[in-house]
């Protein structure tokens, strides 16, 4: 019985070979018109703009979290847009971090957009453009693996509104879509590089263009995953092409072709991912430095697992409000799974899922079914972080592992091959044999129905469902996040009707075409509808506009606060309460300020650990602005920090007009627009001039020593090693010292002064060191030295003296030589293809 059910098994359809823009099969032809080389992109550019339909027209701003809330960005003229295009060396906020080795967001085409527009309405356009280049690169991906122009519309249709793809607007992740929208492309270059090899030289080419375009997308982690997957479906095409009986060094070309395009493709991006992976991996606050301060081996792994997926989270690629998350609409979090939050959903169809299934049988006599297969299971497996050994393994042995977080980014790696493979069954339906329809139509049966009665019994009974869930997955479940699940039941159960009535009536369309009672186009039609609507339900509530009428531009919030900070003398820092988000209002920004907190992944490592230091004070003051009572007065809390607030050059304080300090240390002197200033007087000033040291070596010790305020900063300087110059003691008199700023310019990188000292000083500089920072007095080299923990410090002789800072990061430069390289080689290529098509055919590989 089981060979002769063996026997009866559908076999896996015949998929088209021709090229992409051949017509093949009845689901080809759904009308005259669709069969046009020109309809898919026109219908998907349609969509997109259907969509956010919204946007361009009018002058409202798809609002994104990581965008920021600053409407009026880009008012500038276009001439300043362009001098932004050279990077800046150093930027001189959060201490100081290296600007220049920063990802290159500005070298990505639609920069070019945001030069005649603001930076807010030229993210709204590029939304548009990835989501139509999702959907096209789908479609054209799919025709080149085979699959009918009916069932590729469906494909591209399902890829473009995927939840997966299509939430992340609402967090203002546009790079992250960027790379999810360049994957197909991706697949559909190597496709035809691999099947072409050197003849096919013209999409080698546009390949590297495309992992460039990659680099500066600029998400370089999500690259990273887009590589590996690449790179694992080029050793699927090796191995398939080498049982095809391809000979070896066919097989060598191919192999060669595609680790010279990718190092190419990166070679060219290479100003924009070389300088930022180190810096990330070394001298950032992510750098895996195993110590007593820094975050070891263990707290890396923890912390990329952390922002993994998890069980329930897997449950909710069948119903989506399974597991919840942030309904940005109505403001209510129903996320109760084990990360700290929920702002995107991994959910892409229920119609993809049980296609997608549907295919899976089919894996034994289709190699490029059965590489889909395992590529869309085992990046789920690494996703599921902790759950599965493959993360593990993973971030032990992949190149740039350790530094990687936030691993369910990777989701569009098990969602990409799950919508090819829905895409294949759907050309079985449409465009199959009639001798496998039979078997076929039992099977998505048994799927459909299986998807459709889980749905509906989560939608009758969804308490009863997440209890059961939780007692076997998750047994110790916090009782508040028991709570937020069951208080989130009814509205997973109203979701969960929705996906089984979907479920439910794709089965009978696909039901109803395999037994001839429905056209192709009612069926296609009919699957779109469906599709759109299960996916745009969820879609939709990331959707947000803004209008920037409504909001005062950043630039005139708070004069008179603003004009009294620039009247100050010197350079300083504020420190903001309870926290640095509330400066992101248009009600209490200040503009030009430079606060000690904030947030951004190129922070250095030390000072970053320093802020560690801060940030209970910090939470202390969210629980009572939000008017829970609090143990300690501001005395005291600002007490405890206050050393540190001196070492970091924090002159004032500034919290939001709502929230007033009473703390005799701390006087106020400004609350006459929307942000009260407090005056800290024992701020040290920027530039300092001291005649003792002291020398620590133990990083631990040093912090414990400036946080307690064991030391008087003002008259002696921490080293971690011995001074290059003799300096006289703590008694020797400074009274002559001066320090004359001359220029600061860190967009060149360079800050001069002028120093007069009565004796041998060390010249100690409130910007973070790093080894990328040079030093000359009077023309000749000095050594910088690492001072107060996070700060520069140069030794300086008696007398009046010129010293010069100046940053040159030799990483750029040779990043720089790398780019010109790699463009000039794909240009003698790219020249050399056109040379020999104008004068003779191609040379068979």
């Amino acid at each position: 019985m089981g060979k002769q059910r063996r026997r009866n098994r559908a076999p896996a359809p015949e998929l088209a070979t021709g090229e992409p823009g051949t017509s093949v099969g009845r689901g080809a032809d759904i009308t005259s018109w669709v069969s046009r080389p020109w309809f898919a992109p026109v219908l998907f550019a349609l969509v997109a703009l259907v969509y956010f339909w919204e946007f361009p027209l009018s002058d409202q701003i798809i609002r994104g979290e990581d965008v920021g809330t600053d409407f009026h960005k880009g008012k500038a003229p276009v001439l300043e847009k362009l001098k932004d295009l050279v990077p800046s060396a150093w930027d001189p906020r959060m201490g100081g971090y290296p600007i220049s080795e920063e990802i290159r967001h500005k070298f990505f085409p639609t920069y070019l957009i945001e030069l005649f527009t603001t930076k807010q309405r030229a993210t709204g356009w590029r939304y548009l453009l990835v989501v139509f280049g999702a959907g096209w690169g789908m479609s054209l991906y799919l025709r080149q693996i085979g699959v009918g122009r009916a069932a590729s519309l469906w494909g591209g249709m399902a890829y473009l509104s995927a939840p997966m793809f299509l939430s992340f607007p609402f967090a203002g992740q546009y790079a992250k879509m960027t790379v999810i929208a360049l994957f197909p492309f991706l697949c559909l270059c190597l496709e035809r590089g691999m099947d072409g090899g050197r003849r096919a030289a013209s999409w080698w080419i546009l390949l590297a263009v495309l992992i460039a375009l990659g680099v500066f997308s600029p998400h370089l982690q999500m690259l990273q995953y887009a590589l590996l997957g690449l790179g694992l479906y080029c050793l699927y095409k090796v191995v398939s092409q080498f049982r095809e009986g391809m000979p070896k060094p066919r097989l060598l070309e191919r192999i060669v072709l595609f680790s010279l395009v990718a190092t190419l493709g990166l070679g060219l991006g290479a100003e924009g991912v070389l300088p930022a992976f180190l810096h990330v991996k070394t001298q950032s606050k992510r750098a895996a430095i195993q110590d007593d301060l820094g975050r070891s081996e263990a707290q890396q792994l923890a912390h990329a697992r952390s922002w993994s997926l998890h069980p329930e989270e897997m449950a909710s690629l069948v119903v989506p409000e399974f597991a919840g998350f942030l309904d940005p609409k109505s403001g209510q979090n129903h996320y109760w799974g084990r990360n700290p939050m929920k702002l995107n959903s991994e959910y892409f169809g229920i119609l993809a899922l049980i296609l997608g299934v549907v295919a899976v049988p089919w894996a034994r006599r289709r190699p490029l079914i059965l590489f889909l297969v395992l590529f869309s299971v085992t990046a789920a497996a690494y996703t599921l972080g902790e759950h599965t050994p493959v993360h593990w393994l993973a971030y032990h042995l992949l190149p740039g592992g350790k530094v990687l977080r936030a691993i369910g980014q990777a989701a569009f790696l098990f969602a990409f091959p799950a919508i090819a493979l829905a895409a294949i069954a759907l050309h079985g339906v449409l465009d199959g044999p009639e001798a496998q329809r039979r078997e076929l139509s039992r099977r998505v049966l048994r799927v459909g129905g299986f998807f459709t009665g889980l749905a509906l019994i989560a939608a009758l009974a969804p308490g009863v469902v997440l209890e059961a869930w939780t007692a076997v997955l998750w047994s110790d479940i916090p009782d508040a996040n028991r709570q937020a699940m069951l208080a989130g039941a009814g509205w997973a159960g109203r979701g969960a009707f929705l996906v089984a009535c979907v479920a439910g009536g794709g089965t009978a369309l696909l039901v109803l075409r395999l037994k001839n009672r429905l056209g192709v186009a009612p069926v296609v039609l009919g699957l779109i509808a469906l599709t759109l609507v299960d996916t745009w339900r969820i879609d939709r509530l990331f959707l947000r506009y803004e209008d920037p009428a409504r909001w005062t531009d950043f630039r005139h919030t708070n004069p008179s606060t603003v004009e009294f900070l620039r009247r100050q003398p010197g350079r300083f820092r504020l420190f903001p309460l309870p926290g640095y988000g509330f400066l992101s209002d248009p009600r209490f920004h200040l503009e030009g300020a430079d606060i000690v907190t904030a947030f951004n992944n190129y922070t250095l490592r030390r000072y970053d650990r320093l802020l560690q230091e801060l940030r209970p004070v910090e939470h202390i003051y969210t629980s009572k602005l939000r008017g829970q009572q609090v143990s300690w007065s501001d005395d005291q809390l600002l007490g405890a920090i206050q050393p540190l607030l001196n070492l970091v050059n924090a002159r004032y304080i500034v919290t939001p007009r709502p929230m007033e300090l009473t703390a005799d240390a701390f006087p106020e002197v400004s609350a006459s627009e929307g942000v009260r200033l407090y005056s800290n007087p024992g701020a040290l000033p920027w530039f300092q001039l001291l005649s003792h040291a002291v020398v620590m070596e133990e990083e631990g010790e040093i912090l414990q020593f400036l946080r307690d305020g064991r030391l008087d900063l003002r008259e002696v300087v921490v080293l971690e090693g011995p001074p290059q110059i003799s300096l006289p003691g703590p008694e020797a008199d400074r009274s002559g010292d001066s320090v004359t700023p001359v220029e600061y310019d860190y967009h060149d990188g360079v800050i001069r002064v002028k120093t007069q000292a009565t004796g041998a000083r060390m010249l100690v500089v409130s910007d973070n060191y790093h080894p990328n920072w040079e030093a000359t007095i009077d023309g000749d080299a000095v050594e910088i030295v690492r001072a107060n923990y996070v700060w520069r410090a140069v030794p300086v002789p008696a007398g009046e003296h010129d010293v010069e800072f100046t940053y040159h990061s030799a990483l750029v430069a040779i990043a720089r030589v790398i780019s010109g390289g790699s463009l000039l080689i794909l240009l003698v290529w790219g020249g050399t293809i056109l040379w020999r098509r104008r004068s003779g055919p191609s040379p068979v590989s």
